[in-house]
C-alpha cells in the first residue's frame, strides 16, 4: 500500500526497529538490512522480499520520487512484521500483531 497522507507508522505502535537508508545502498538492500537486524538472523537467511513486494517496482517508486521531490510512503508486511518506508529513507519496522486504528 502507498500512502501520501501518514509516512510514518501510527504513534500507538511499537516500532520495534528503526533506521535510515545508507547512501550507498538501495532501498530494497536497506529494507533487507532492516528486516534482518529486527530477526536477528543474516540476510541470506531472510525469506525473499519476492514473496512480499516487486523489489524492482520499490527502488524504481522511490528513485522516481527522489527526483520528482515528491513524498511518497510504502507500507507491507513480510512475514510477521510490516514495515512501513518513507521517501526520504526512514524505515520502521514492528511486529504485524501490532492493532492500529
Amino acid at each position: 500500500m502507498v500512502r501520501t497522507d501518514h509516512c510514518c507508522p501510527p504513534e500507538n505502535t511499537q516500532v520495534e526497529f528503526q533506521t535510515e537508508r545508507k547512501r550507498s545502498e538501495s532501498m530494497v538492500q536497506a529494507i533487507v538490512r532492516a528486516l534482518s537486524t529486527t530477526k536477528g538472523v543474516p540476510v541470506t537467511e531472510l525469506d525473499s522480499l519476492y514473496e512480499s513486494i516487486n523489489t524492482e517496482a520499490v527502488n524504481s517508486l522511490f528513485g522516481h520520487a527522489e527526483t520528482r521531490h515528491t513524498a511518497i510512503c510504502l507500507e507491507f508486511t513480510h512475514q510477521d512484521h510490516t514495515v512501513t518506508v518513507t521517501q526520504s529513507g526512514a524505515i520502521y519496522v514492528r511486529s504485524s500483531d501490532d492493532e492500529y486504528g
